[in-house]
């Protein structure tokens, strides 16, 4: 963790920086960032090339970063954070004095910081997530620096906009699979031991199976979640047997409020609780692997293939969205017969496609939506009563209720780097750094503080980002699933059918696992916390309490109200460390 602050109310202005980070001072600027930074870039004198106005290293640097750099002369202050917001860091300004630190509780311990009951609401309803990342926070006066983004501070000016240096979408000439074995070469030559995370997926085995190659002490770790044998679980069964490497499985801890309790005190974020942190902290004490590579991201990267059904659904090429629908599923179910009545098809037939047509819907189209749902189940030769089967009704009508899904107003990428890209390129790319993920990262990232491990992260790299931009919507589509550039690199290091995952994982599970430990130990609390109650719906609260005498409660609550609740518990237990 680092801190620093320029009070500019003084005269000299006075600086402050101190905790665990790489510093370069001469007489004329101050940089500060990470302690991690020079082993990543031995070569690279940052403060110089800073000094020189060369920010356009950056582009250059594939690893996360967060920097600060003043300059003693002009008086100005820049923060820069990594294009995939690996690295976080926020601020604070109060009259002229600025804070910066790669940590909430730093600036929320120097006071005058209350807490915006706006953004608590907005946690509570599932508007803050990684779908809409932003600047705010839970309190009022502490924000974040965006990924990709450069915040400027000369006194009375403070500004934050995107990094147009940091990456330049040209088209790339490099191989998918020789950027991935060059970064896990160059990680298992830096570190002794090295394991991964494999979940079983395409991307966690692509970064396995690698890593395996080059590094003869790797472990690979599974997150199990369930007392019988899955799908993702036996997939990554496979792939450590047929490779040769041991494969622990760690299975959730039980919740612990002492341990929640200290987790809220040092995050300063509910968002970051929802995350199984102890999981990671049991992994790290298993062996002997502080570092540990995460396929998180696999999907910003290479490109879920997504963009290639949307252009047929715009064409209402339904008869074709049904034909490449076969193809994504047909690696995993021999017949369509099965592919239409499979709960993963639902999933994504309701989860999707739907949405779009509510999205005509809400523009007071009706009768337009109405003819694209009924000819989409007529040209998949579907009933139109399974209509009723795929949809949920009262999540519709709840939706209906509320605002089309804000844009990614933060980070709009598309529109700044491919100004001369076709509109499905913007919309990938758009939809990419949505789905990232960035909650997760500054999970990770403070989890490696607490447990003095390392988190890497393979995928995350402009290069890659390129390479995946400029293939076409069909090559990222290709093979049968989405993520045709992951796959097609797998394919030339493992066998064919290490690939076929066509889930979405186990960590649904995980998550209802853990709601069932947080309410056995703490939701019969919950009433008593008057505080929590001035933010979260009390009703919504009593009608969860109401399932629980029932050993399969969680089966049978709207699961809108169970992620509700447990946020409820999560911000209960915050206000209870903030209070004391």
């Amino acid at each position: 963790m680092f801190y620093f602050s320029i009070d500019f109310s003084l005269k000299p202005y006075s600086i402050i920086h101190n905790g665990d980070a790489f510093v370069q001072e001469t007489e004329e600027w101050l940089l500060l960032t990470d302690r991690h930074f020079q082993d990543n870039y031995p070569e690279i004198n940052i403060g110089k090339e800073f000094s020189a106005g060369n920010f356009s290293i950056l582009k250059d640097l594939h690893v996360g970063f967060s920097i600060i750099f003043y300059s003693k002369k002009t008086h100005k202050l820049q923060v820069f954070r990594d294009l995939f917001g690996i690295k976080s860091i926020y601020f604070s300004l109060i009259n002229d004095k600025i804070c910066i630190s790669d940590r909430i509780k730093s600036l929320q311990e120097t006071g005058e910081n209350n807490l915006d009951n706006k953004y608590i609401k907005a946690y509570l309803d599932f508007e803050i997530s990684d779908q809409n990342i932003n600047a705010d926070t839970f309190f009022s006066n502490i924000k974040r620096v965006l990924p990709g983004h450069i915040l400027t501070y000369e006194i009375n000016n403070l500004k934050q906009e995107p990094n147009e240096s940091l990456v330049h979408f040209e088209a790339s000439n490099e191989d998918f699979l020789e950027v991935i074995k060059e970064k896990i070469k160059d990680f298992s030559l830096k570190f002794e031991s090295v394991g991964t995370y494999l979940s079983g997926g395409l991307d966690s085995g692509l970064i396995s199976i690698l890593l395996n190659y080059e590094s003869k002490k790797h472990t690979a770790f599974y997150f199990k979640t369930d007392s019988e044998l899955t799908e993702d679980e036996t997939l990554a069964e496979e792939i450590a047997e047929n490779f040769g490497f041991p494969l622990k499985k760690i299975s959730p801890p039980i919740v612990d409020i002492v341990i929640l309790k200290d987790w809220a005190s040092k995050s300063m974020q509910p968002e970051l609780m929802l995350f199984p942190a102890e999981i990671f902290a049991k992994i790290i004490n298993s062996g002997n692997e502080k570092v540990l590579l995460s396929g998180h991201g696999g999907d910003t990267i290479a490109g879920e293939g997504l963009e290639y059904l949307e252009i047929q659904f715009e064409n209402r090429a339904f008869k074709s969205l049904k034909n490449s629908l076969f193809l994504y599923y047909s690696k995993k179910v021999a017949s369509w017969e099965k592919i239409g009545k499979s709960e993963t098809f639902q999933s994504f037939l309701s989860g999707y496609f739907l949405k779009k047509s509510l999205q005509i819907f809400q523009k007071n189209a009706l009768w337009p939506a109405l003819k694209l749902i009924f000819r989409l189940f007529q040209d998949f030769d579907l009933s139109v009563f399974d209509l009723f089967d795929r949809i949920n009704l009262k999540s519709i009508l709840s939706k209906l209720n509320k605002k089309s899904p804000t844009q990614f107003k933060g980070v709009d990428f598309a529109s700044l780097f491919l100004k001369t890209g076709t509109r499905h390129q913007k919309s990938q790319l758009n939809s990419n750094f949505i789905g990232l993920g960035v909650h997760a990262l500054e999970t990770f990232g403070l989890i490696d503080e607490l447990t003095n491990s390392r988190t890497l992260y393979p995928l995350l790299d402009a290069r890659l980002l390129n390479i995946s931009l400029f293939q076409s919507p069909l090559e990222k589509f290709s093979h049968g699933r989405g993520r045709g550039t992951i796959r097609q690199a797998l394919e030339k290091v493992a066998p064919e059918n290490l690939t076929n995952r066509t889930g979405k994982g186990d960590f649904d599970k995980l998550i209802e696992a853990i709601f069932k430990d947080l309410w056995e130990s703490y939701g019969k609390l919950i009433p008593d916390n008057h505080e929590v109650w001035k933010y979260a719906d009390k009703n919504i609260y009593n009608n969860v309490s109401g399932f629980d005498s029932d050993p399969i409660f969680t089966e049978k609550i709207n699961k809108d109200d169970l992620w509700y609740v447990q946020r409820t518990m999560y911000l209960a237990i915050w206000l209870d460390v903030l209070g004391s």
